[in-house]
Order: structure tokens, then sequence, then C-alpha cells
């Protein structure tokens, strides 16, 4: 008789471990990247507030969006912290999210967010 049970509860222990490393440990940029066509998601640029129990997603979609209106391509440095979505965020083609800081950025999306009703979902 096959016990799955046994088999993969380690492997999936091993997996989230890994994940959560990836997902949630040391950024590659320690400090701020310098970029002149780069739109920075901070305080200064945008009503943004990390680590605070504020919705940011407006903030989010508005440093995006300058992206898209500048360019149609480019990057949004986001520094270190957690950030608080009540609305999906859209991101459009060729534009990409990239943090910086001694940790990743932190997505959490609110458990009412409108389309994830229930769920306590990080990105």
């Amino acid at each position: 008789m096959i016990q799955p049970r046994r088999e993969i509860r380690p492997f999936l222990f091993t997996i989230i471990i890994l994940l959560n490393t990836t997902l949630y440990g040391e950024s590659v940029y320690k400090s701020r990247p310098e970029d002149p066509a780069a739109v920075y998601l901070t305080p200064e640029n945008y009503d943004v507030t990390p680590d605070a129990p504020a919705d940011d997603s407006d903030a989010l979609q508005a440093a995006i969006n300058a992206v898209e209106e500048k360019a149609k391509f480019g990057i949004v440095y986001i520094p270190a912290g957690e950030y608080q979505l009540t609305r999906p965020v859209h991101v459009w083609k060729g534009i990409r999210l990239i943090g910086y800081g001694q940790t990743r950025p932190r997505f959490v999306l609110e458990p009412h967010t409108s389309g994830y009703e229930g769920m306590k979902v990080f990105i």
C-alpha cells in the first residue's frame, strides 16, 4: 500500500522553505540603482506608504502607468518594504518591477481584494 502523504510532506516542506528563501530573501540590488529613465516608487514621488497599514494600489499603478506613458517600456524600482494592495494592479507589456534594498519588496493582497476574496496572498 502506497502512503503518499509521508513521501510528499518532506518534499513539500523543502519546496516551501526554498520558496520563502527565494521570494522573501535578500535583494539582488542592495542599494538604489541610478537610472535616469526609470521610475522610483518612493514617498517622494508617489503617495506610497511602505510598512504602513495603508493602500498602496493607486501609487503602484501610477508608477507603472508613468513608465507606460513615457516610453511604453522600462523599469519601476521599488524599495524594500511591505506594500498593501486592495485591488489588482496591471503591469503593462515591456514594464519590469525591480526591488532594491536589503530585502525584496513584498506585496500583500488584502483579504477582500477584488478577485481574491478569502485569500491572503503574498507576491
